[in-house]
């Protein structure tokens, strides 16, 4: 812990015992202003006393009673997401029909002279993209053409996912489109079923997917997955390009076009140029509001510098018309220009401004409260900060080039936040501590009264006291004055998460653990690689042992070829092991298990046991007993949620 941060402690705290507690309740009213909000005091404030009691909700009703969602940000966001209520199909160039705010991906459809449909990307669920079908066929020049290629402009769920209804939609009489991805595209989908599982709880807090309608807005079209839960269909063609503005020209049922290499917002992104209308599918170049550099949902920052550039590739096109993933499309050369040039110089002045203040010795924390942009796109309504947000960025900039340490020395070997909170309840006094937590909130100060609040509330084992119920209040606060969305869903749901007023519906969906996830990964190597990050390192201590598992049915095996699992250093290493003949038992040098993929993924996801599979001979011993198997899968903990 640095001594400034103890000596500011100390005399704020010093100062709460010694001061009258009482402070003016300020409106909860913000005015924009250069991406801070200022709090404006009422005209006839009311106090809070150091003695007040207070309530403690006993329901999300009760939690959110006094939300107040009729401040300018809020009324702000709910106007953009009454703009995107209304499904739509749009043709927005010659033959090229655009399906949107069905769900937050939309979906281009170009009809070629051949009389097929080119889809260009899905939206996130199926059922979704079963109302865009219809309605797509609707179309007098769509009818019932049949789909013939499915272009994936990115992997991600919102251009993925509800490709079932394309690639089974009756009208291609049992043909099968062909579907084009970058190469990248199948590690990128891999990484995100394997991971997926650790990373579901902040999704459906930053989508809001746990708050009632009282206090959700999200100022776009919601995500929402369905009932698909893994990358259904892969591509079926992969583009090969290694460089940025990497180009490939295609004439796919006589429609010219050009897929040009995008990496940056990902590494497996292009988008799709179509030069006889001039019309850019642009992929997640740009959606209608500030690029999130990061976002809080768990996925890597992006490469701010590399994204920038890569609107600029889009922009030297000077398209006519621009198709977008997200939210409406775009017409008119200057003004898609214009637009794109804006999205490229705000990524690249947070990213250049970031790299200029690091070098200069200030840490993050500063340069993410320190950063504006330019009064020319501060506040510009093509680009609002109502996902991605200066603050964020800037902070996701800095990780990429330094990552967690921030230069500062205290920081290098610092106190846990539980030690922390520890520390100030002993040293301070709890009731000190709770008292200048709410002199802050009285004062406006609602980042501060959380932090003071959170410790006392840390300190007490996370109980459901008044601590909980100040961190709440500022917490609170902090959301219906943040015009970023996806911090202010968080901040409201974790509220929800800390009360413990989550129904079994939204424990379910808001938990996924990952042993149903053994299920749906594409290859054996996935499982295995989830399956080497559920060692327990207590019950696999001083565990030094080997099995092979020959999988039946596995292509990727050849004759007299298994895979060797050995546990050793609590770490799972799998290879493949060859001259390993499972018909000459006594050759083996290590106990060996025979089953086929799919009865070995039944078992890692515990919908079968090892004494189950071999009682109904899915499982053959080749050399010694089940025991060993059994042994082996009880050094894996395998539940996810404490």
């Amino acid at each position: 812990m640095s001594i400034k941060f103890i000596t500011v402690v100390v005399l704020t705290l010093t100062a709460a015992m010694s001061a009258d507690s009482k402070s003016p309740v300020v409106r909860r009213d913000i005015m924009p202003r250069n991406g801070e909000y200022r709090q404006q005091a009422a005209a006839a404030p009311a106090v809070v006393n150091s003695d007040e009691v207070v309530h403690l909700p006993t329901s999300v009703e009760e939690l959110f009673a006094d939300v107040y969602n009729n401040n300018s940000v809020s009324l702000y966001l709910k106007a953009r997401e009454q703009r995107y209520q209304n499904r739509t199909v749009k043709e927005i160039a010659p033959g090229a029909f655009m399906a949107y705010n069905y769900a937050m991906g939309n979906s281009l459809w170009i009809v070629t002279p051949e009389d097929t449909i080119i889809v260009v990307d899905c939206p996130e669920n199926v059922e979704a993209a079963y109302l865009m079908r219809d309605d797509m066929r609707r179309q007098p020049a769509v009818g019932n053409k049949p789909i013939t290629y499915i272009i994936y402009t990115i992997f991600q769920a919102d251009h993925t996912f509800g490709a079932r209804a394309f690639v089974e939609d009756p009208a291609n009489n049992g043909q099968k489109p062909v579907i084009i991805g970058h190469k990248n595209l199948i590690k990128q989908a891999e990484f995100f079923d394997i991971y997926r599982f650790m990373k579901i709880r902040r999704v459906s807090r930053v989508f809001g997917s746990l708050l009632p309608r009282s206090v959700k807005i999200i100022a776009w079209v919601p995500i929402y997955v369905g009932k698909v839960l893994f990358f259904e269909f892969w591509p079926t063609v992969l583009l090969s390009m290694d460089k940025m503005g990497d180009t490939q020209d295609l004439i796919l049922n006589g429609v010219p076009m050009q897929f040009v290499f995008l990496p940056g917002y990902t590494p497996d992104q292009m988008a799709v140029w179509f030069p006889v209308t001039r019309l850019m599918a642009g992929a997640d170049t740009y959606y209608s509001m500030l690029p999130n550099i990061y976002t809080i949902r768990g996925e890597p920052a992006r490469d701010a510098l590399a994204w920038s550039k890569t609107v600029r590739i889009v922009r030297s096109y000077f398209p006519d018309v621009m198709f977008n993933n997200h939210l409406d499309p775009l017409y008119g050369r200057e003004h898609i220009a214009s637009v794109l040039e804006k999205v490229a110089d705000s990524m690249q002045y947070t990213h250049d401004q970031t790299v200029r203040m690091m070098a200069k010795g200030h840490t993050p924390d500063v340069i993410s409260r320190t950063i504006r942009l330019p009064t020319t796109l501060d506040n510009d309504p093509d680009i609002p900060q109502v996902y991605g947000g200066v603050e964020v960025n800037v902070k996701a900039v800095a990780d990429r080039y330094t990552g967690w340490f921030n230069g500062e020395a205290e920081d290098l070997l610092p106190v846990t936040k539980d030690e922390l909170a520890a520390n100030m309840i002993r040293d301070f006094g709890r009731d000190a501590v709770l008292a200048r937590a709410r002199e802050a909130y009285g004062s406006g100060d609602y980042r501060w009264a959380a932090t003071l609040a959170s410790y006392v509330w840390r300190a007490e084992n996370k109980s459901r006291n008044d601590a909980l119920y100040w961190r709440t209040q500022a917490l609170k606060r902090l959301a219906e004055n943040y015009m970023g969305a996806q911090l202010r869903n968080y901040l409201y749901s974790t509220a929800m998460v800390d009360w413990g007023l989550l129904n079994d519906r939204q424990i379910a969906n808001s938990v996924v653990r990952s042993r149903p996830v053994y299920l749906g990964l594409r290859r054996i190597e996935n499982c295995f690689e989830l399956l080497a990050m559920h060692v327990d390192p207590v019950r696999a201590a001083d565990y030094d042992e080997i099995i092979d598992l020959r999988l039946t049915d596995d292509p990727d095996l050849g004759k007299n070829q298994v895979y060797r699992m050995r546990l050793r250093n609590s770490v799972l290493f799998v290879e493949k092991a060859s001259d390993v003949d499972v018909d000459q038992p006594n050759s083996l040098r290590y106990p060996c298990v025979e089953t086929d993929d799919q009865t070995w993924r039944q078992i890692l996801a515990g919908k079968m046991t090892v004494d189950q599979a071999l009682f109904t001979n899915t499982v053959r011993v080749v050399k010694y007993g089940g025991a060993d198997i059994r042994e082996f899968l009880d050094k894996f903990d395998f539940v996810d949620e404490e």
